[in-house]
């Protein structure tokens, strides 16, 4: 019996600090921020103004699932249809300040282009901290990118991760800047 019972409080204290680490590991994360889960074209969680069935005369299509993913199955894309960039944008709830946002970026740029990775830390609705990225070049693998959040406030409630593709095409309209993004963390 005693065996059973020392068992039990051993099973007990693992599993509760397993649960512990987990939730303290997993306790502000950015929902689908690996891009796994997809609904038909929409990618729950984020908005963005992709809409495949809006226009015949102009490309609606802009904000896609792609299969060549830096982790796991999926990540997404975002083209230009040479009337505006694609964006998609994720505001979830945090509990503490990070650091950084960090994720993967594989991008192929029209010359004289950008894209944009930018977090905004909101503390009741207003902005109090943030950080931006921006791709000037090409990146043909994938690509590492580590965003400082600055820390002027230290409470915070939230948070928005938001993603932009490129906004040009070639002079011959052939090619538009693709980007592809995955697996984004908070640090």
């Amino acid at each position: 019996m005693k065996k059973y019972l020392f068992l039990i409080i051993i099973f007990s204290l693992v599993a509760g600090s397993c649960s512990k680490e987990k939730f303290q590991k997993n306790e502000d994360v950015i929902p689908n921020s690996d891009f796994e889960i997809w609904n038909g074209w929409s990618l729950p969680f984020w908005n963005g103004n992709n809409c495949p069935a809006c226009s015949k005369q102009i490309l609606t299509d802009i904000v896609k699932q792609s299969t060549d993913a830096y982790s796991g199955k999926y990540a997404v894309e975002l083209l230009n249809n040479n009337v505006y960039p694609a964006f998609i944008q994720n505001k979830f709830a945090i509990s503490s300040h990070p650091n950084s946002v960090n994720g993967y970026i594989k991008a192929t740029l029209v010359t004289g282009d950008t894209v944009i990775v930018q977090i905004s830390l909101y503390r009741n609705n207003v902005v109090v901290d943030s950080g931006k990225w921006i791709g000037l070049e090409s990146l043909p693998e994938y690509t590492a990118i580590h965003i400082p959040i600055s820390q002027n406030a230290k409470l915070v409630d939230s948070a928005k991760l938001y993603i932009r593709g490129g906004q040009k095409k070639t002079a011959a309209w052939s090619t538009s800047t693709v980007l592809l993004a995955d697996d984004f963390t908070l640090r």
